[in-house]
């Protein structure tokens, strides 16, 4: 039975420290998100032995694996850690159903008694036919089954997912997501996916983690974080307009590096009670475009510029400009009845009941 993942990592690259506490319970998944360059990757390089950290801890099922304080240091080949990357790093000289079993064999085990022993795994990752097969010859998504295969095979008492979908086409995607799905419900370790896709983080895992500039920023389940972004990252990444300001008798004032003119300054809201300083979500289907001033002159209504329109299958997503940037989701009808484009000037309207706000 694998142990909860405990970390208080700092690490420094150059002039980039890592400093951040993770905690990932037996059996559950634990997405990890953030922008390039916000520490994603250190962390995962951390854990495996990769990176050094310089104070902190690493502790996996009560065993230390690292403490600089303590000198203790587990290496990398005596950590039970199954790793599956975005490049799948498979041996291309061996067989599909070998590197699957690669990670056995070095714990031991002879090559006939490991392929035995993984072969039921080949199964159900849909492998069979193609278990013989060098792995130089095998598609995107069947090396990446491959790469899952291996990571799952040692039975890891620590399971990481570096991006293991980012270079697969859409349909493969889709089937590689409903497998990790089914195949981490039977994962007793703990495991941490790190992903910018924030479907994939809503699908397999239980809570998310957001780091930027190598600190936490947030911590919640896929729909905490969907209604309540806390950073304009997390707002970017679930599609959610964020705004902040400060709200005082239903008025929020926005601050000033928000709005690109003074044009729009307040937003109207239902939300009388929470008071002071606040984080302002919108979700882009409350935002309204009109070609004419709204009827019934709602407060938060104004003209902004059109910046990109970009075609997402049933939903057109509007880039809004000037005096407040926000992103607005219609459907392609009512694009094309709008007549918008990039430089076109729109009216704006947001029901104060659709803006929803929380302290910070």
């Amino acid at each position: 039975m694998s142990g909860a993942l405990h970390a208080q990592l700092k690490a420094e690259r150059g002039n980039f420290v890592l400093d951040i506490e993770l905690s990932v319970e037996p059996g559950e998944t634990v997405a990890l998100l953030g922008p390039n360059g916000a520490g994603k990757s250190t962390t995962l390089e951390a854990l495996m032995g990769w990176q050094r950290i310089t104070s902190g801890s690493i502790e996996l099922g009560g065993r230390v694996l690292d403490d600089p304080a303590s000198a203790v240091f587990v290496e990398p080949e005596r950590r039970a850690i199954g790793v599956a990357f975005q490049d799948k790093l498979l041996f291309p000289h061996l067989s599909a159903i070998d590197n699957v079993a690669f990670g056995v064999v070095s714990q031991g085990h002879s090559k006939g008694e490991s392929r035995r022993m993984v072969r039921e795994l080949v199964e159900a990752l849909g492998l069979t036919s193609v278990a013989d097969r060098p792995a130089d010859e095998l598609s995107g998504g069947q090396a990446q089954r491959v790469a899952l295969g291996r990571a799952l095979a040692i039975n890891p008492e620590l399971l990481l997912l570096d991006e293991p979908m980012a270079a697969l086409d859409v349909t493969t995607r889709t089937a590689i997501r409903r497998l990790l799905r089914e195949r981490l419900v039977a994962v007793e370790a703990p495991t941490i996916l790190v992903t910018h896709d924030p479907t994939d983080a809503s699908v397999l895992a239980d809570r998310i983690i957001v780091i930027e500039d190598g600190k936490v920023t947030q911590v919640g389940t896929p729909a905490e974080i969907r209604r309540r972004p806390q950073t304009t990252y997390a707002a970017d990444l679930v599609g959610i307009n964020l705004i902040t300001g400060t709200l005082r008798d239903g008025t929020i004032s926005l601050d000033a590096d928000v709005v690109a003119t003074p044009d729009v300054v307040t937003l109207s809201t239902s939300d009388r009670a929470t008071e002071g300083r606040v984080v302002a979500t919108v979700h882009p289907r409350a935002v309204a475009l009109h070609r004419e001033q709204p009827d019934g002159s709602p407060r938060n209504a104004w003209m902004a510029t059109v910046e990109s329109i970009e075609p997402l299958g049933e939903t057109s997503r509007v880039q809004l400009g000037a005096p407040l940037p926000l992103t607005a989701d219609i459907t392609p009808a009512a694009t094309e009845d709008l007549g918008l484009a990039p430089g076109r000037s729109i009216w704006v309207a947001i029901k104060a009941t659709e803006i929803s706000v929380s302290n910070v």
